[in-house]
């Protein structure tokens, strides 16, 4: 194992009392702002997020607003069990539990009725935090509509702007904070402690039926902030509308200005008309061979098409040589690509002696001379992007760096 799972098994066996040795740490699925992974020692399972150190802040956000609906015991969050730094990457350690996507709706409805219940004298909270990967500020404020309008909309207006949408949307957006307390007129709301980031891919199910929250932003505010949520990307099943309802009876008048907010979350998060980075292959060489996997180190050219700086803060992809797979690479090292320019980024990858040797096997004098296929596909985080960004070519590898041949003029 390496440094980063010693380090991190250290952390897990200080914070629960007993030692922790790492067996095995599969990837994770999902992860749209950090890499996940799950860890396996003996009897025991962790579920680990891990970001390039800025991302430590995010990190005790979380861990602080699952604490905080923890202690609220109304519906099931992950345990947290530790947060921090191990060999220079920031990590978070939850607990394990095996989620599905199905289970008691209902159920889930009226839990989430119950957590609204719980409340602060004023709306905001005790830190801020992120949505997603945009911050999100939450100073107490007395009233609803100042909150809303400073904490919120005025300030993702701004972020908006500062990444380059301008025009109609700044012109509306100013409008709308004008009016934003007639908008709100006789709208006195409890402030109710939120999930705050409450879309269908927040949460899961046990196998039991137990439903599960997770990936919080949360706050003191508006309840109708949580149903708004949860109506964009399709939406949760009908029997939660229904339970939630019968629990705590909602109009959801103000439904539009609320999502709007959300939408423009995604927007100031995302510079304008930004062109996501290329990926090309440049070069393998052998690094180590072993019995049962072998190690390379692969240089990727990045290209930055656009007219500014990008920095590359992950990288993971998977590597095809002539139709099959070859290795597979992560990177987590903090890579600056100045505006339209190229850079290379070098990465440690590993195939299994199987695919080695298939390889081998495919392999001809002929094709070599040729130039091997090779397609490159994975995901990339930079410091504009407000999650992962996907990459996908296909290439010759020994033939694209080759200069055509002609007469000189």
């Amino acid at each position: 194992m390496s440094t980063f799972h010693h380090e991190l098994a250290a952390a897990i066996g200080q914070a629960t009392g007993a030692p922790f040795t790492v067996a095995r740490a599969q990837a994770g699925q999902g992860g749209d702002i950090s890499q996940t992974f799950r860890l396996d020692g003996g009897p025991r399972s962790f579920f680990v997020k891990c970001q390039p150190p800025a991302g430590l802040a995010m990190f005790e956000a979380e861990a602080a607003g699952l604490a905080e609906l923890a202690a609220a015991d109304t519906v099931r969050v992950p345990r947290v069990i530790c947060y921090g730094m191990a060999a220079g990457q920031a990590y978070l350690v939850l607990e394990y539990l095996p989620l599905r996507a199905q289970g008691e709706a209902a159920r889930l409805g009226r839990q989430l009725a119950l957590l609204h219940r719980v409340a602060a004298p004023r709306f905001g909270w005790t830190r801020a935090n992120w949505i997603g990967a945009t911050p999100q500020p939450n100073a107490w404020h007395d009233d609803w509509a100042g909150f809303w309008r400073t904490q919120r909309l005025a300030f993702q207006l701004r972020r908006a702007a500062e990444n380059g949408y301008g025009g109609a949307l700044q012109r509306d957006g100013e409008i709308l904070l004008a009016h934003l307390d007639a908008f709100f007129s006789g709208h006195t709301p409890v402030p109710s402690l939120l999930h705050g980031d409450l879309w269908g891919g927040n949460h899961g199910f046990l196998a039991d039926g137990t439903p599960v929250l997770f990936d919080p932003a949360v706050y003191f505010g508006d309840r109708e902030c949580d149903l708004a949520m949860s109506e964009l990307f399709g939406g949760f099943a009908a029997d939660f509308y229904a339970a939630y309802r019968e629990a705590w009876p909602q109009n959801m008048h103000r439904v539009l200005i609320l999502l709007a907010v959300f939408c423009l979350a995604a927007c100031s998060g995302l510079p304008f008309n930004a062109v996501a980075p290329k990926v090309r292959v440049a070069e393998v060489n052998i690094k180590s061979l072993g019995f049962f996997e072998q190690r390379f180190d692969v240089g990727l050219r990045i290209t930055n098409p656009n007219d500014f700086d990008l920095t590359i803060e992950a990288l993971d992809f998977e590597l095809e040589v002539n139709g099959r797979p070859f290795a597979a690479g992560l990177s987590q090292a903090s890579t600056r690509v100045a505006a339209v320019s190229t850079t290379l980024l070098r990465i440690d990858a590993i195939t299994q002696s199987k695919d080695l040797i298939r390889q081998f096997e495919a392999l001809s004098p002929e094709s070599l001379k040729a130039g091997v296929p090779y397609r490159i596909h994975g995901r990339l985080r930079t410091d504009r992007s407000p999650g992962w960004v996907p990459f996908d070519h296909a290439g010759v590898y020994g033939a694209e760096e080759k200069k055509p041949k002609g007469r000189a003029i």
